[in-house]
């Protein structure tokens, strides 16, 4: 893999990762690459830089004092191809090279983006946490910007729960933005996951955050646009997540306030509406359910929901106990939590359990069962 090589192309500014793999693709080794001059390099097609340009840039860079200093501030690199590098981003225009990394958010999981206004209501600001923290009790990752407003309410309404949520940001992870958010920032290290695509040191330009917005649509699975403005960021997130092929949700808003305009836009262009925590599940979550059956229709068919036996195990807790949390129904089924979790998502999915706060399920009957699907 040759992990420090990745690194040192990715901080040549302008080279972007199909140069890269070209370099690679030319070559025997990246360390080749990196340690080639101008009569080798001139022959590699399609560089988005002039090799002299290149070579006067890596001059410049010394990659493990680079190392170095991210070691000393406890943040780790997933390089593109490297087995911890998310999958969701390999889809994606442009991946980036390099992502740095700070904090144990598990990027496999299913993931929900929640973006928005930095001037939001109260209105906004409830929404964003209640909703967000419903996704955590579900053990779906909350990713936003922890920009002001509604990115920063999203990563708290997470962190109330088990703090499953990650923070894309548009510098440095060596620079908090906004700095009033450095609070947030260590709790969101400590519990999920801090992470960027630029490199230490690099401050928060404007032009920082469209490239940023491409990464928190593509590591989720849908982004849903809570309050934003006619002329938004959140609006390049959202038209960034349907080019990505992402499913792109809004909350409806009050018609008169501006902070809503362009949430109601989506809504009468592609968006789907939220009004409550399902409205993403079903509509997510059922679909890929619905789309893995192999099996094929004959004469129109009618087919019923089906439980495997921890399904049917975990019921049988629920119906004979009543209410549990799911550390109770986890003991009484000698199921693991990850896949308890999983269980229990796909069974309030499918309307036979529902959950209630603190973790808490109670069963709601097998009348699902009887209706076809």
């Amino acid at each position: 893999m040759q992990k420090e090589y990745w690194l040192g192309f990715s901080l040549i500014k302008g080279l972007g990762l199909v140069s890269i793999k070209k370099l690679a693709d030319y070559f025997d080794s990246l360390q080749e690459a990196w340690e080639a001059g101008y009569r080798k390099l001139k022959y590699v097609k399609g560089l988005n830089i002039k090799p002299g340009l290149l070579i006067k840039k890596r001059k410049k860079i010394n990659i493990s004092e680079v190392q170095e200093k991210l070691a000393a501030e406890n943040i780790n690199y997933l390089c593109y191809g490297e087995q911890d590098y998310p999958d969701k981003l390999k889809n994606i225009k442009n991946p980036p090279p390099v992502i740095y990394k700070k904090g144990v958010c598990d990027f496999s999981r299913p993931a929900v983006a929640l973006v928005g206004s930095r001037r939001c209501t109260a209105y906004g600001r409830e929404v964003a946490e209640k909703l967000s923290y419903k996704l955590d009790q579900h053990n779906i990752t909350v990713v936003s910007g922890m920009a002001r407003g509604i990115d920063s309410c999203s990563h708290r309404g997470a962190l109330k729960g088990e703090g499953n949520t990650a923070a894309v940001l548009g510098s440095g992870l060596d620079v908090v933005y906004p700095p009033e958010n450095e609070k947030l920032y260590s709790e969101i290290a400590d519990r999920g996951a801090v992470i960027s695509e630029f490199p230490l040191g690099t401050k928060p330009r404007s032009e920082n955050f469209p490239s940023r917005n491409r990464i928190i649509s593509g590591l989720a699975e849908g982004t849903v646009v809570i309050e934003a403005a006619e002329q938004s960021g959140s609006l390049i997130t959202a038209e960034l997540a349907h080019s990505q092929g992402r499913t792109v949700f809004a909350v409806p808003g009050n018609i008169n306030r501006p902070t809503s305009r362009g949430c109601n836009t989506l809504l009468t262009e592609y968006a789907l509406p939220v009004t409550r925590l399902e409205d993403i599940l079903d509509n997510i979550f059922q679909e890929k359910k619905i789309d893995s059956q192999s099996e094929t229709k004959k004469d129109k068919q009618k087919k019923y929901i089906q439980l495997n036996k921890q399904e049917e195990k975990v019921l049988h807790t629920l119906q004979d106990k009543g209410e549990l949390h799911v550390s109770e129904i986890a003991e009484s089924c000698s199921i693991k939590i990850e896949k308890l979790n999983s269980l229990l998502l796909e069974l309030e999915i499918k309307g036979l359990v529902s959950s209630r706060p603190g973790k808490k399920y109670c069963f709601e009957g097998l009348q699902n069962l009887l209706k076809p699907i």
